[in-house]
């Protein structure tokens, strides 16, 4: 079974199982264990609360074939790092399309021109959207496609950063100061030398 989500992630053929369980992409293993025991409660055969034989059977797609790869995916500490390093190549990139890429959602529209904290604004506009995803089963690609979206403005923004600072020339170290070399003092022979030229020096002054 299919499932229409093309936005986002999903767009450049990348399962963003971020988005399926409505986490953030820096969440942890306790978050995201958090999040799917919630989504698993909702979505199961035994406590889903759908009205028809074909909601119940959605219910149980959804579940088991995107919710729990995304766990599966995400809640081991290896394989989420590997995903990530993905998720990082994918917004390094696609971060010189910023400019042109299309954006049909406002939440990632309002990421990609804030002017205040990135972090915090990209959590701010996360947090409605989480809390729907998965209130009505008919709800469920088109908020899962409008958070992988905003995922997606997310990684370009931070990884298109990242990129910029790299290319920073380095500031070259200013050269120390070369030792100012010590004057040696003069040897035995040079003073006998100097004293011999002050007396006949001295000897032509008194001369008449």
């Amino acid at each position: 079974m299919s499932f229409p989500i093309e936005q986002g992630l999903f767009k450049y053929d990348i399962t963003d199982h971020y988005a399926i369980l409505g986490v953030p992409i820096n969440a942890d293993s306790r978050q995201i264990r958090q999040r799917y025991l919630k989504i698993a409660y909702i979505l199961h055969p035994d406590t889903f609360h759908g009205k028809t034989e074909q909601e119940q059977k959605l219910a149980t797609k959804i579940l088991s074939k995107l919710v729990n790869p995304a766990y599966e995916t995400l809640s081991k500490d290896r394989y989420r790092q590997e995903y990530k390093l993905v998720l990082s190549q994918m917004g390094q990139n696609l971060a010189d399309e910023l400019s042109s890429i299309t954006i049909a959602t406002d939440e990632a529209q309002k990421l990609l021109q804030t002017s205040q904290d990135r972090e915090l604004t990209y959590h701010r506009l996360l947090g409605p959207l989480v809390n729907q995803q998965y209130d009505n089963l008919d709800d469920v690609f088109v908020i899962t496609a409008q958070i992988s979206e905003l995922n997606l403005i997310y990684l370009m923004l931070s990884q298109g950063e990242k990129v910029k600072q790299k290319a920073k020339p380095k500031p070259q170290p200013k050269p120390e100061p070369k030792p100012k070399a010590k004057k040696s003092s003069p040897s035995k022979q040079e003073k006998l030398k100097k004293k011999r030229e002050k007396a006949i020096i001295n000897q032509g002054l008194r001369m008449p």
